[in-house]
């Protein structure tokens, strides 16, 4: 599994300066990018999937290094995917990758893009609704995106296949 952290967010997890991992990854339910930002002056840590982007809002307060942001990581993609009823690809795919992890720089602009837009449109909803994490993530997780043909992350991720065809 890679995770392509933002400079920011390595930062914060004392992993600056980060390697430039370019090569493309085999199955598209193994590569994140992760974010950190704040709203209100609460500390948020935003993880979506390169193919699907699937969402995961965490509360950024605590993560101190990396094995805190893995573990965090780990407990709420479970419950998400739980969720979803998507039990075989946590099971199949995603818990046997967890390690070795590879942490890498940002590569590709569009799926920043979006991780932008995403914040936005938390940073408006925040300023009308109380909305935890898991509403944060739900709130993006329905939204289309033109990035996935217009589809739903959710959709998308469960329209990959288990082996992400």
């Amino acid at each position: 599994m890679i995770f392509r952290l933002t400079n920011k967010l390595a930062k914060k997890i004392k992993e600056d300066p980060l390697p430039h991992f370019k090569e493309p990854v085999d199955n598209p339910y193994l590569e994140w990018y992760a974010n950190y930002f704040t709203i209100q002056r609460y500390q948020y840590v935003l993880v979506i999937n390169a193919s699907s982007l699937l969402s995961i809002v965490m509360h950024g307060a605590g993560i101190t290094d990396f094995n805190r942001f893995k573990d965090q990581f780990a407990m709420q993609l479970k419950d998400l995917l739980l969720e979803m009823d998507c039990e075989l690809i946590l099971r199949r795919v995603i818990l046997p990758n967890l390690s070795p992890l590879i942490i890498s720089k940002t590569t590709n602009r569009t799926i920043l893009g979006n991780m932008n837009e995403m914040k936005k449109k938390i940073d408006l909803y925040s300023l009308r609704y109380e909305l935890s994490p898991v509403d944060m993530s739900d709130l993006i997780n329905r939204t289309p995106y033109k990035m996935i043909d217009f589809m739903t992350p959710e959709e998308k991720f469960k329209s990959m296949g288990l082996g992400g065809e």
